[in-house]
């Protein structure tokens, strides 16, 4: 028996999919803060050498854009999101290592089930296209069949963390799946 073998699975895989999962989420809100921070050192700094050449129009629709790129970032609070999900991705990496090292046994499971479900009580609220692209994303690291990852288009990637569209194709999709695998298809 090993965690690679159903019951054990399930739960392996649920643990792993949530660490790509934050992991995800982290990295943008992290990227988000950073390209923020970025864009107002460069369009303050613009926007005084505007000031200073006398190109006053210039230097108000700069600092405009710098005080409503930083209004965005206190309101959001993208570095403090991004430190939230950092933290679950570590503690859902810290459980899936004790996984690796406990044997599958009932006791196991049941403590992994517990330990999971006390991280999951403090998630935020999931985002449907990053849990569908972490669970892509761990289908093929376990060398599971490439035809069972969704179709995700660049766009649902990079949006996201902050917006779900595109839901309708991807049902036709799993639709379209099931009934291939019904019909034997695979």
């Amino acid at each position: 028996m090993s965690w690679d073998e159903s019951p054990y699975y399930e739960t392996s895989f649920g643990v792993h999919k949530s660490r790509r999962y934050h992991a995800k989420m982290r990295d943008f809100y992290r990227s988000t803060h950073q390209f923020i921070l970025l864009g107002n050192i460069v369009f303050s700094s613009v926007a005084f050498a505007s000031a200073m050449w006398w190109w006053p129009g210039a230097a108000a629709a700069l600092s405009a854009l710098v005080a409503l790129a930083s209004t965005a970032d206190y309101f959001v609070k993208t570095e403090k999101v991004a430190a939230q999900y950092d933290d679950l991705c570590r503690r859902f990496t810290n459980l899936a290592e004790e996984i690796e090292r406990w044997k599958p046994t009932p006791e196991n499971l049941r403590e992994a089930k517990a330990r999971r479900l006390s991280i999951e009580a403090d998630e935020p609220t999931c985002k449907q296209l990053v849990e569908i692209w972490a669970d892509g994303e761990e289908t093929r690291a376990r060398g599971g069949d490439p035809t069972d990852i969704p179709p995700l288009c660049s766009l649902q990637r990079r949006l996201g963390p902050i917006a779900t569209f595109g839901m309708p194709a991807l049902e036709r999709w799993h639709a379209e799946r099931e009934r291939q695998r019904s019909a034997g298809d695979t």
